[in-house]
């Protein structure tokens, strides 16, 4: 404030001014130079307080645009001081900050410099480090729960899912599932990534229409012929057993089973009574074994795919008959460690173990795999396929699907782009694309005595015309089209959860990417005292789901006209080489069988 000195000579100045002026009022004009002094002096004081330190200050900030003094010192205290902070969470966010395996919560570790830790009662998580870091992890926490967005989705059929299957299908995605209401899923995941929203949209409708491939479909035992005359030994007595299996880890979550285990003859794993002598026993193709159905009864191949589908084929379709080579497996309910001790302990007969799948309605399923000789084979033919799957959602229509193939890279189209003097032609510009529509039956055989069993599939189907697949379906494949052959900005078109077909509703069951190959294979006819050569061919497939992120092998044979005994005595005689291995032969002429 100015002094009182000061404001006196500034009034007494006024006055006179006032008196020396008439066209002004006194008190307006003392008033007006009394606020001009004011000012004056104030700022003649702010100037002469202002030290060397407020001027090198002042210069350095303001001239020279270095930091802040005051940040500076803020800085060096955020980074040495330590410092601790609790985030309170709820499931939804602790599973998506945490992540399906934790892996996010140890980035978020590393990339703050912090230490985490998470507490589940109560739930939260904990930050430990310098106070700098904590607070970056603070505002990154922020915009966290700021991006969590909230979707419901309505499940094809109306029943319950249970918190297990959510819990496992939230695993797989990185989305947080909870029943919101019967039939309807609350589906919580991160902004940006919506690509997980599909995901779980399509393994929850996938996973509730099927079976969880816990088949209980009709299964039949193979007993050889003269099976207690095979080499008995009094130490290994002629049983089987439940053995653990080791299937993928993948396969086992995906399942949600504690173990898998197949049934072999008791010694198998020791070699001490081998494989069966195919040409001893006649193998299915000689049929002089017992097909053991849950019944008792045995079964003929052929008439019980018959039964299948019983009735005449209807019109327009055709009936192909397939088989493809895996193992049957059965499994044990989930518990939270896997465990070797089988569903059913100790050995017995054949007949006994086929009762008990029966009484307990055993769970099992069909894990595809290779037989030996096509994993070294060289193939005759490779092609790259899009390959998409739906199946009926009505439990009145099991069986009905709707199957599209797009050919994506074929070995002969490529030879023939090359021309004459080395150049190469215009690859096409259009996906060449197959259709069917029908309904399938499968009938799983268990082969103990064998490395592998057999599931022999029976359809009636017809080709369709890209112009009589459902609208959304064809509205895919347009754009599949024009993504791989005009690229540019677009983005891998997203496949139509649930279509429409003829009445019926479908779901997508898979979509996957194929590398699909023909290898030939020679096998040795043993119909005389002078055994011959026949030649045929198998399907090898590489299959990757691109819904679930699983993996498998697939091999496959086919029969032309399965009504035929002599082309069906050759379809039985396949399957038997690509389940049982060859018996040595002589170095001399040798050659490759299977």
């Amino acid at each position: 404030m100015p002094s009182v000195n000061v404001i006196i000579h500034a009034l007494r100045r006024a006055t006179w001014v006032s008196w020396r002026s008439s066209s002004a009022p006194s008190g307006q004009a003392a008033a007006v130079l009394c606020g001009r002094l004011l000012r004056a002096h104030r700022s003649r004081r702010g100037k002469r307080r202002r030290n060397k330190t407020e001027w090198a200050t002042l210069i350095m900030e303001k001239r020279w645009r270095w930091p802040e003094l005051e940040g500076v010192l803020k800085e060096r205290r955020d980074w040495s001081e330590q410092a601790s902070e609790v985030h309170p969470v709820d499931a939804k966010e602790a599973f998506l900050l945490l992540g399906p395996d934790g892996s996010n919560l140890k980035s978020l570790s590393v990339r703050y410099n912090v230490h985490l830790s998470f507490s589940s009662r109560p739930m939260y998580v904990k930050a430990e480090g310098y106070k700098g870091s904590v607070d970056q992890l603070r505002e990154s926490i922020k915009e966290f729960r700021e991006g969590i967005i909230e979707d419901t989705f309505s499940l094809p059929i109306r029943q319950p899912v249970s918190d297990d299957l959510l819990h496992r299908i939230s695993k797989r995605v990185g989305a947080f599932l909870q029943n919101e209401r019967p039939g309807v899923i609350r589906i919580t995941y991160v902004a940006g990534q919506q690509h997980t929203l599909a995901q779980a949209q399509r393994l929850l409708a996938r996973r509730v229409c099927e079976t969880e491939g816990t088949s209980q479909t009709s299964v039949l035992a193979y007993a050889p012929a003269d099976i207690n005359s095979l080499k008995p030994l009094s130490m290994f007595p002629q049983a089987y057993s439940l053995y653990p299996f080791l299937a993928q880890r993948s396969t086992l979550q995906t399942l949600n089973v504690s173990g898998a285990f197949r049934v072999r003859k008791v010694g198998d794993w020791l070699h001490v009574h081998g494989s069966e002598e195919v040409e001893r026993t006649g193998g299915l193709s000689r049929r002089k074994g017992k097909n053991i159905g849950l019944d008792q009864d045995h079964h003929d191949i052929r008439e019980a795919l018959m039964q299948a589908l019983p009735g005449d084929i209807p019109e327009g379709m055709q009936r192909k008959i397939s088989a493809s080579t895996g193992h049957i497996l059965f499994t044990r309910p989930p518990a939270k460690i896997s465990t070797l001790v089988p569903p059913l302990t100790g050995t017995w007969s054949l007949d006994s173990f086929v009762k008990w799948v029966k009484d307990n309605r055993a769970p099992h399923i069909f894990c595809s795999d290779l037989p030996s000789p096509l994993q070294t084979a060289v193939p005759r033919q490779q092609d790259q396929l899009h390959r998409l799957i739906y199946q009926a959602v009505d439990p009145e229509s099991e069986g009905h699907f709707i199957s599209v193939e797009a050919l994506m890279q074929n070995t002969e189209q490529a030879e023939q782009h090359e021309l004459e003097d080395g150049e190469t032609a215009a690859p096409p510009n259009k996906l060449s694309v197959s259709c069917t529509s029908g309904v399938e039956r499968q009938l799983p055989i268990m082969l103990p005595d064998r490395p592998l069993d057999i599931r022999f599939s029976v359809a009636d189907s017809r080709n369709l015309s890209t112009e009589q697949l459902p609208k959304e379906l064809q509205h895919y494949l347009a754009d599949l089209n024009a993504f791989i052959f005009e690229g540019g900005d677009r983005q891998r078109p997203i496949t139509p959860l649930i279509v429409q077909h003829e009445g019926r509703a479908y779901v997508v069951h898979s979509s996957q990417s194929v590398g699909r190959s023909v290898v030939p294979i020679t096998h040795r006819v043993f119909t005389s005292d002078d055994p011959k050569d026949t030649d045929t061919c198998a399907t090898k497939e590489r299959v990757l789901d691109l819904e679930g992120a699983e993996r498998a092998n697939v091999c496959r044979v086919e029969v032309a006209r399965w009504d035929e005994d002599e082309e069906w005595e050759m379809f039985l005689r396949t399957c038997d080489r690509l389940t049982c291995p060859p018996m040595p032969q002589p170095l001399a002429g040798r050659k490759l069988h299977v």
